[in-house]
């Protein structure tokens, strides 16, 4: 576990930097957004669950970028804050299946 680590780390940086590529975009084309987050969902998922990243750390990172002055605007959080509650969702309930199984 130890020994993973340090691409635990890398790959937990790039999800936070993809999520904010996708955050702060500026495209109106709600339609393509939302292709994107069905399509990002399982993969992070899958990390998660595998634990390849730790949802706190990405949690804290995304948190640190969002606060960050003139990063994103409140259109932008509120524009995609329905996708990240529902891949949270998502994730917690896959996590309940695994443990009734």
């Amino acid at each position: 576990e130890r020994s993973n680590q340090p691409i635990k780390n890398q790959l937990g940086t790039f999800v936070i930097k993809y999520l904010m590529e996708i955050i702060t975009s500026n495209s109106d084309n709600d339609a393509g957004r939302n292709v994107i987050w069905q399509h990002l969902q399982v993969p992070i998922i899958q990390m998660l669950f595998h634990k390849h990243i730790n949802l706190g750390d990405i949690l804290k990172g995304l948190r640190a970028e969002l606060r960050k002055k003139g990063k994103v605007t409140r259109e932008q959080i509120v524009r995609n804050r329905d996708s990240i509650m529902w891949l949270l969702l998502q994730y917690m309930s896959a996590g309940m299946v695994a443990m009734i199984r």
